[in-house]
């Protein structure tokens, strides 16, 4: 659709692991400030050297093995390490993590396959801008109907602090 975009081809399995890493960093990077809020600050001391440490040993093998794509793959290995600190939360607070992520998590999964199928077809740039759009609007509308109550309520908790401050 994009034939000058074809030479970033080859990152594309690149990106896919680093989209792995930011999957798994937008869970660790709350999970590390909760344990802070608590003053567990030793514990995310023990956390940053584990993934430092991951990161140094893993890196210099797989670029050596895969190239480029094995700097992104060590990056995914490290941030999936993250169930670690999932394990050591839910030992220190009644959280339920599945429960807080599941329903965005299916309705991202949701958006892609409607995404996926809207795109197939598209063989011009703003279709393909418009396929894109409908399928945000689609995220939009999932998170609504199946999180409505849970958004409202977030909002007016953000609106509280905000009026205290």
């Amino acid at each position: 659709m994009i034939p000058r975009y074809q030479k970033w081809e080859p990152a594309l399995l690149a990106l896919v692991f680093f989209g792995v890493n930011g999957m798994w960093a937008s869970i660790s990077t709350t999970i590390t400030n909760a344990f802070a809020a608590i003053g567990k600050i030793k514990l995310n001391l023990k956390l940053m050297v584990m993934w430092t440490a991951l990161t140094w040993i893993l890196t210099p093998i797989l670029v050596l093995k895969f190239g480029y794509n094995g700097a992104a793959l060590a990056s995914a290995l490290v941030a999936t390490s993250s169930f670690v600190p999932i394990i050591i939360l839910k030992k220190l607070l009644p959280i339920d993590i599945g429960g807080n992520i599941t329903l965005n998590v299916t309705s991202a999964l949701i958006m892609g396959a409607v995404a996926w199928v809207l795109v197939r077809p598209v063989s011009n740039l703003p279709g393909l801008f418009l396929a894109i759009g409908a399928s945000g609007v689609l995220y939009i509308l999932m998170v609504m109907a199946l999180q409505r109550n849970k958004l409202f309520a977030e909002i007016a908790s953000v609106r509280q602090i905000i009026n205290k401050k």
